[in-house]
């Protein structure tokens, strides 16, 4: 280790305090007052001797001897500037040996009265610097790995999801400060319900080595408690010794999922009424008559056609025929209870399904045909007029004892509640 640098404005040590300073020190140490006539060795440890040539013995300077300058090859220049500029340190490297040893030089001034009195010189071997130069190396490899694997939010984790780094764009995206996420879990930044796949997903990239591996939908939490949303991907470096990491790059897709769930908003809501588009409701129904048939029920499903709309069309406009829909929608869906679901197909057409006790689904049916039909053929005020409409309405009941396919079973119990309003 090198001898801790005295203060530039230190007093001068004596003969006994260099000694005792040489004695403590295992580096390569000189320690001398500057004089006139050269530099007056106070202390010199044996190896420094090694940095001397053609001094005027071969063995080196000895203690109390003077130095000229010029007896150190490679030293005189920075001593020089030591004597010129005794307010700072000085560095410089030397090769020692055929086969160099480096060796980093810090020459201190001591200049109590602002001038320079007393040098001392330590050398540290480079080996110390090479070692830290290469943990600054394997850091900014590291963060080299995060700019090459990453197209916007870089991590580098470990082998059980504990964060090292990440970059700046980690930072900027989610409102983090600088370093909050050194050793914390990768986990704990994601959607609850994206983390279970995330799991999955890191045991695939840890046990393949070098593989990257692709998941989506992941939402990082902001520091505002929102969600940036991503697909993400993660590349195994674990086996290399200067990233030693699994390297995770994430790309922001927020904008992309809103314009999605817009498009599936769109695709699964009928955009008069709000009420569940054709597809949306076959969806649920699949789910319902299954579920029904375990429990032993039924279910009713009523197709409801309100005519007549293309002459009301013609009379008040199309912008008062959707707010008749609209006040037939409401009617509807307060039809049934909590067990049924109302749908618009359209075009005046609109189904709603009920699930009913097995055995009764016939006589409900009966029950309800009628209610709905009052229901949607209420007057409805149009502007300064009460406009009375024609209703149909279809029905049909699933067997609670049938097996089949649910995917089947909606559009049979659909087929069959058309069939049943066409005639």
């Amino acid at each position: 280790m090198p001898v801790p640098a005295p203060s530039l404005s230190a007093p001068p040590m004596d003969l006994s305090q260099a000694r005792l300073v040489l004695a403590a020190c295992p580096s390569p140490l000189l320690i001398a007052d500057v004089t006139p006539a050269g530099l007056d060795v106070l202390a010199i440890s044996p190896l420094f001797r090694r940095f001397v040539v053609g001094a005027r013995h071969p063995a080196g300077p000895q203690p109390g001897e003077i130095l000229a300058l010029g007896g150190f090859a490679g030293l005189e220049q920075v001593l020089e500037a030591a004597i010129n500029d005794p307010t700072a340190q000085h560095h410089m490297e030397l090769p020692v040996g055929d086969d160099p040893t480096w060796y980093d030089l810090t020459v201190t001034p001591v200049s109590p009265d602002g001038t320079c009195r007393q040098i001392v010189v330590s050398a540290t071997e480079r080996i110390a610097v090479a070692d830290s130069q290469q943990d600054r190396l394997r850091g900014v490899r590291r963060r080299d790995a995060i700019a090459a694997h990453s197209t916007h939010l870089g991590f580098l984790v470990d082998s059980v999801g504990r964060m090292h780094s990440c970059n700046s764009q980690v930072h900027d995206a989610l409102g983090l400060r600088a370093n909050a996420t050194a050793g914390e879990s990768i986990f704990s930044l994601l959607h609850p319900d994206a983390t279970a796949a995330a799991i999955t997903w890191f045991d695939q990239v840890r046990g393949a080595p070098n593989a990257s591996l692709v998941v989506g939908d992941l939402g990082f939490l902001r520091a505002d408690g929102t969600y940036v949303w991503c697909d993400a991907s993660a590349t195994n470096l674990l086996h290399d010794a200067d990233v030693a990491a699994i390297v995770v790059s994430a790309w922001d897709i927020t904008d992309r999922r809103q314009r999605e769930q817009r498009l599936q908003l769109a695709y699964d809501t009928d955009p008069v009424t709000g009420l569940a588009s054709r597809a949306a409701f076959l969806t649920r129904l699949d789910g319902t008559i299954e579920a029904a048939h375990q429990r032993g029920e039924e279910v009713c499903l009523f197709v409801i056609d309100v005519g007549g709309l293309a002459a009301l069309i013609t009379q008040v406009g199309l912008a008062a025929v959707e707010g008749v829909l609209v006040t037939i929608a409401n009617r509807l869906s307060q039809l049934g209870g909590e067990s049924a679901h109302c749908a618009s197909f359209g075009n005046g057409r609109f189904a709603l399904a009920v699930t009913t006790s097995t055995g009764t689904g016939t006589m409900t049916g009966a029950g309800m045909a009628g209610e709905i039909r009052r229901a949607a053929s209420a007057p409805v005020r149009v502007k300064t007029q009460h406009v009375h409409l024609v209703v149909g309405v279809g029905q049909a009941v699933s067997s609670s004892d049938r097996v089949s396919p649910a995917d089947e079973s909606a559009r049979e119990l659909l087929w069959a509640a058309d069939a049943a309003l066409r005639h």
